[in-house]
């Protein structure tokens, strides 16, 4: 499954500290799991240890499922707060999980894990007494790499040697590796392996005293452990992920005002006061490259995303932009992800907004023409199939339009806000 969030290059939104509007947006989950909803996670197992059984006192195995089930519970998982950032009504915690206690019960119950670890075939046995959909087990091993010391020279202005520094580096990685069993089945339906390296760097001129500093072995281990569990946890679960939006300034002079308005409603977190500002604008100006952009982001931000694209689209068909294109892609992406959880059933549901222009995107193939000229140029679209008729809108060049019937030399067009016009076929390529 793609991924809504930045860390695809391709998709990467503006991102800046004076950003106008911020939003909460869905990341999805590296797997699919369709059809598992209800899970519950087995102990970790120490790979580094040969004699190991299931009931080997170990709190870092126990820590892995601990900090999983913590994360899957978390109904705002990646929603930190920020500012005056808007968030979807969405849920994260849409599995439904059972506690490990039961788990454990079952096993013991079942007689399983004292000469060994618990195999996959008895671990969706025991799945299946308590109703599950799936069972994750896994394994974890960790390094302590040792302090590395490195001492430098202070200089002054002459060249001339001062004091000494040193600075003492302690490291330690966490690997972790989580198996996915479907219960029905016995199958594994998904393995991935998570790697984090947490470091920690003190310096002092006195050589005891930075090692003194350094972060415990300990802390560095648990520090570490839940951090992979985190990327675990984001393997099979989507996360919230703040994006910060730089919206396109409005220079039209009769919409300044107002668009103005928009922006201080985004940046005050009422996105839905902005995108009803918008849309009031668009359905005066409906082919503004920037406005159409700006409309398209705020749909975006309540996931909204097939009126987004169709935003996006307008914006980029009047301006070839690549931040229009990046847009119209983390759009489609989006939308994607969303399908893909719905098919999962997740409940995720689009703000509660209308469409712009009031209609459905059809998916239809519909017959178009492309107006005369450039982006900077302006097309006359009347009310009647006459030149001497009250002009409806002025399009620019080379976009296509919907055509909806001919009168004569007039082709009778659907415009971007839903009304319909004529223009001449001498306007047209």
């Amino acid at each position: 499954m793609k991924k809504i969030f930045l860390t695809i290059g391709l998709l990467v939104a503006a991102i800046t500290l004076n950003a106008q509007l911020r939003a909460f947006m869905i990341q999805g989950p590296e797997k699919a799991l369709p059809g598992i909803q209800k899970i519950s996670i087995m102990k970790f197992q120490n790979s580094g240890i040969s004699n190991y059984n299931y009931w080997y006192q170990d709190a870092y195995g126990d820590n892995f499922p601990n900090y999983m089930t913590t994360d899957l519970l978390n109904e705002d998982r990646g929603a930190i707060k920020f500012g005056k950032a808007y968030k979807p009504d969405v849920k994260m915690n849409q599995f439904i999980v059972v506690e490990r206690s039961q788990l454990d019960n079952i096993i013991k119950e079942q007689q399983l894990g004292a000469s060994g670890a618990v195999d996959d075939n008895e671990a969706a046995q025991v799945g299946k007494l308590l109703g599950l959909d799936a069972i994750i087990s896994g394994s974890y091993k960790y390094t302590n790499a040792g302090d590395k010391a490195e001492t430098k020279a202070i200089k002054n202005k002459e060249g001339a040697v001062t004091s000494y520094v040193t600075t003492y580096t302690r490291t330690v990685i966490v690997e972790a590796t989580m198996k996915i069993i479907a219960v029905e089945t016995g199958q594994i339906i998904a393995v991935t392996t998570k790697t984090r390296t947490m470091t920690d760097k003190k310096s002092n001129a006195i050589k005891s005293k930075a090692a003194a500093a350094l972060t415990s072995v300990e802390i560095l281990r648990d520090n570490g452990i839940k951090a992979v569990a985190g990327d675990l946890t984001n393997f099979i679960a989507p996360t919230f992920r703040l994006i910060n939006y730089d919206l396109e300034k409005i220079k039209v002079k009769a919409f300044k005002d107002r668009a103005k308005d928009a922006v201080d409603a985004a940046k005050d977190g009422d996105v839905a006061q902005a995108l009803g500002i918008y849309q009031a604008i668009f359905k005066e100006d409906s082919y503004n490259a920037r406005l159409a952009y700006n409309l398209g982001l705020t749909y975006e931000a309540v996931l909204d995303y097939d009126n987004a694209i169709k935003m996006h689209k307008t914006a980029t068909g009047i301006d070839d932009d690549k931040q229009y294109n990046a847009a119209l892609e983390r759009a489609e992406t989006g939308k994607e992800t969303v399908a893909a959880l719905k098919a999962q059933g997740w409940k995720i549901d689009a703000g509660d907004v209308s469409a712009a222009d009031g209609q459905t995107i059809s998916a239809e193939v519909v017959e178009t023409i492309k107006t005369k000229g450039g982006t900077k140029d302006r097309v006359k679209v009347y009310t009647e199939p006459m030149k001497q008729g009250k002009v409806a809108a002025q399009v620019p060049g080379g976009i296509e339009l919907e055509v909806t019937g001919k009168e004569g030399p007039f082709i009778k067009v659907k415009l971007v806000n839903g009304s319909e016009g004529y223009i001449h076929q001498d306007d047209t390529k």
